[in-house]
């Protein structure tokens, strides 16, 4: 269920990006694969060299309130700091780290619209952009991530994942490999 859920969050970014007449090339699949030990494959070597691993930000919350509770200025500071470091992020996963930097094992509705009053503020002051349901700073070079050693496990679901990072990884993609055809784009940007 979770493998269709990805491959249909890459194929929609695969229709998204704009991969220009140069890029649209054929791949030519090889007839037989070359096992090597001791090597990479292609795969692992373009995840080592073109993702950098997934940081969850921590740092200390006035844990002495409950979130809730805190000021709405304390709690856009604690959303801005989540952005600034773990952009472009989906805004769910930023109710769950609110929820996490308060030790809390679920976010109640109060956490819930606390967190999400934040996060309107904070887009409206323009410290950061709003898409498809994620946040992401300004001019931001799109990070492409390795989620394989995350705590949080919904940094995996691929609802959750931020459809900008997915299409910058079909870019890299396709550059790396100077062309790709659907499916291998799929496999490589799923891994």
């Amino acid at each position: 269920e979770q493998i269709k859920k990805i491959k249909t969050a890459i194929e929609e970014a695969i229709n998204v990006v704009d991969l220009g007449p140069s890029e649209k090339k054929e791949s030519i699949e090889p007839s037989h694969e070359i096992h090597r030990e001791g090597f990479n494959t292609r795969e692992e070597d373009f995840i080592s060299t073109h993702s950098t691993p997934y940081v969850e930000v921590a740092f200390v919350v006035p844990r002495h309130y409950e979130p809730h509770e805190v000021s709405l200025h304390v709690m856009m500071d604690v959303v801005q700091r989540i952005i600034k470091a773990e952009s472009p992020i989906h805004e769910q996963e930023v109710v769950s780290r609110v929820r996490d930097l308060w030790g809390k094992r679920r976010a109640g509705s109060r956490i819930d619209k606390c967190v999400k009053d934040a996060m309107e503020k904070v887009r409206l002051s323009s410290f950061c952009n709003y898409s498809d349901k994620c946040l992401y700073m300004p001019d931001q070079t799109i990070p492409v991530r390795d989620r394989s050693e995350v705590i949080s496990t919904s940094l995996r679901k691929p609802e959750l994942l931020p459809p900008i990072e997915l299409q910058q990884a079909i870019r890299e993609v396709v550059t790396a490999s100077h062309g790709a055809d659907a499916d291998g784009l799929t496999t490589s940007v799923a891994r």
